[in-house]
């Protein structure tokens, strides 16, 4: 007579039928499954124990020579727990369907901006431009209004097409509000930070500053929905972030790398408090979205506001 017993190491995963005795001739390792099933006959293969596969009524058993029972045991023991958050669990957002959209919101973006470069908006452009000495002597808005500037045809359409690419995936992946949120915020953050250590006469313009924000958060945002224990995990989606940065952001005679890189680094801050909040509450529903891209158009509208109104 042989007996069944639950084998507990196996996290129930596992039963074993053996003789009463060591000396048994064999033992049968039962599996939940085939696939569990070839993934210990691959453990045992490579530990050198010699099995073979057997047909148990309606399960699937892994056949050891008595002798060998412990130590099988013992390695798929050892494979259950080294393996058992195995593959890591990953909170993925519902992906939205606004891809039209978003076009269009870039697209009417596109046709304001561009508007804007007309020659009887140059005393408005220089009034919105971030100018570090004042930033930091009062005039705030300006880390806003600076985003919506652009120094020619060419400059406000590269931004277009690069940051356009990214925002529709953002806004398919995070939702349009969020997206948009953060995007602005990182944008702001990036010319707030980047006035502190730029020479007062420091001026810059343009919307790279918030899409190289926008690019840090969705970084961050996927390598925390990731949750995963292995730090390489995270440098992965990191690494091709700075890469990005590096190839895209770095070069060109105007080019403000101290804002791309501030921008950046706010976008993966930013996005790593998405992240942990989305992990924990889920995709922000209709409501809280409509809120984001409230915030998002408020803050515009309010700098330029402030910078039309200014005197002095």
């Amino acid at each position: 007579m042989s007996t069944t017993d639950k084998h507990p190491a196996y996290s129930d995963a596992a039963t074993v039928s053996s003789k009463e005795t060591e000396k048994a001739p064999f033992c049968l390792i039962t599996a939940p499954d085939n696939k569990k099933a070839s993934e210990w006959s691959l453990v045992l293969t490579a530990r050198g124990i010699p099995h073979k596969w057997r047909n148990c009524q309606n399960s699937t058993c892994i056949e050891v020579a008595g002798h060998f029972r412990e130590k099988a045991e013992t390695e798929i023991r050892e494979y259950e727990a080294e393996n058992r958050n195995w593959p890591n669990e990953r909170i993925l957002p519902a992906t939205c369907q606004n891809t039209e959209t978003c076009m269009f919101v870039l697209m009417t973006l596109c046709a304001i901006m561009g508007f804007a470069l007309s020659p009887e908006f140059e005393t408005a452009r220089w009034n919105g431009a971030a100018w570090a000495d004042k930033i930091l002597h009062g005039q705030w808005w300006r880390a806003i209004t600076a985003l919506t500037i652009h120094s020619d045809p060419a400059h406000l359409l590269g931004n277009m097409l690069t940051g356009g690419f990214i925002m529709v995936h953002a806004c398919w992946y995070m939702g349009s509000g969020l997206a948009w949120f953060l995007t602005v915020i990182s944008g702001v953050a990036g010319n707030l930070l980047n006035a502190l250590i730029q020479p007062p006469a420091h001026v810059s313009v343009g919307s790279s500053t918030a899409i190289f924000g926008l690019i840090g958060s969705v970084t961050a945002f996927r390598a925390v929905l990731q949750k995963s224990d292995r730090i390489r995990d995270y440098m992965l989606p990191l690494g091709a972030g700075i890469a990005l940065l590096g190839f895209t952001g770095s070069s060109g005679k105007h080019t403000d790398l101290g804002a791309h890189a501030f921008g950046f680094i706010s976008g993966l801050v930013f996005g790593a408090i998405a992240g942990i909040i989305v992990s924990k509450y889920g995709t922000p529903g209709r409501n809280v979205n409509f809120i984001l891209i409230a915030i998002s158009v408020i803050l515009p509208v309010t700098g330029w506001f402030m910078a039309m109104t200014h005197t002095g």
